[in-house]
């Protein structure tokens, strides 16, 4: 149901984990700021476009997956000429940094980026000098969250680093997962299966008693005890009872609930504000959420008013002023969406058909169990 992109999971796990791409939605402050800029495909080459559809940077680039991953962040994007070194370009698609890593992940908030260069991972800056090494660890986050990101040793434990690259909470968790709002979800044993919080010091601040939680945001936590989901503060106080089969985290001051196979959207009191109807959602994201009724996708806005009727057989996110959506399950093509439904940019199949991957279609509650077992299985979340 939420997205989930799994670009990098042979890695680790970041974010997003909710995910960006495991789930861009939600977190654009926190990634920084995201130019009007959109990644479209002509042939094997890809582009950028404006709000208005109109080609800004020639096609020439080859990018990952939807492009979703290769949106301009803070004035950069990774991009890459032969589809095997990887560097960051600028908003005229002119390379900023050269490309020279084997894989990047973006800038974020710190102006900071992870990339990979043969065997040696470290952070960079916007001028492309090593800022962090990470020869002492087996990964890392790719991201810094609360200015921390996740590191792991040889053995999987995890602990914390800054943006200095000093350890400030020593590794000794089985499992970690990224700050958000001052707060992080570890296990400490991995055969008790429960997680914890813990502040910025490492000092445990809610009790391990959970079976899943989901990131802090806007002041509240999804998480899961047996079979049925609530939301508790960041005292470890449940504000919303358990009582919902699936719960998403809390964006634009509302949270996507799954109740009696539907799914709807609640307000921080618990109150639905737009009743459980559709099959499937996302998280709300720019003010508009994806949502499917009848096996089609649309979007709604807060008030849970249709913008873009449901037509499209997938749709993603908007960001800024355009959503990618997908018309055909069996045609690799994509379009980008405005907030009046007008379709701005579609792409058209002919002899170099787009191969585009749907990186964040939406899971099925077996296959959201099945990522959340692998999760904490190989990576520790």
């Amino acid at each position: 149901m939420k997205f989930k992109n799994l670009l990098f999971l042979s890695l680790i796990v970041v974010v997003i984990l909710f995910s960006c791409n495991d789930n861009i939605t939600g977190m654009l402050d926190e990634y920084g700021k995201i130019e009007s800029l959109y990644p479209v495909k002509y042939g094997d080459k890809w582009g950028y476009i404006d709000t208005k559809g109109e080609l800004v940077i020639n096609p020439m680039f080859e990018l990952d997956g939807d492009g979703m991953n290769n949106l301009f962040i803070n004035g950069l994007a990774i991009a890459s000429i032969d589809g095997e070194k990887y560097g960051f370009i600028d908003t005229e698609g002119n390379f900023s940094i050269n490309a020279m890593y084997t894989q990047a992940a973006s800038f974020g908030t710190n102006d900071l980026a992870w990339v990979q260069n043969k065997d040696n991972e470290y952070f960079i800056d916007k001028a492309g000098l090593p800022k962090i090494m990470l020869g002492n660890y087996s990964a890392c986050g790719f991201f810094f969250y609360d200015n921390l990101t996740n590191v792991w040793d040889d053995d999987w434990d995890g602990g914390y680093i800054d943006t200095d690259g000093k350890m400030v909470i020593p590794i000794m968790f089985d499992n970690v997962t990224p700050f958000s709002d001052g707060l992080a979800w570890v296990m400490r044993d991995v055969d008790d299966y429960k997680w914890e919080a813990i502040d910025k010091t490492g000092k445990t601040v809610i009790q391990p008693q959970f079976d899943w939680a989901e990131r802090f945001s806007e002041g509240l936590a999804a998480v899961t005890i047996g079979d049925y989901e609530g939301f508790i503060n960041k005292k470890g106080e449940y504000v919303i009872p358990l009582q919902f089969t699936w719960a998403s985290s809390f964006y634009d001051g509302l949270a996507c609930v799954e109740m009696n196979d539907k799914y709807g959207f609640i307000d921080k009191k618990g109150e639905w504000v737009i009743q459980p109807q559709f099959d499937d959602a996302s998280d709300f994201c720019c003010g508009y959420v994806a949502v499917k009724l009848n096996d089609k996708w649309g979007f709604i806005d807060k008030k849970g008013e249709w913008v873009v009727q449901p037509i499209f057989n997938e749709a993603l996110f908007f960001i800024g002023d355009l959503a990618m959506v997908f018309y055909d399950e069996d045609d690799d093509g994509f379009s980008y969406v405005n907030t009046d439904g007008q379709i701005v940019w579609k792409h058209t199949n002919s002899k170099n058909k787009s191969t585009v991957l749907k990186s964040a279609k939406r899971n099925t509650n077996e296959q959201k169990s099945e990522f959340r077992r692998q999760l904490r299985d190989w990576y520790g979340y």
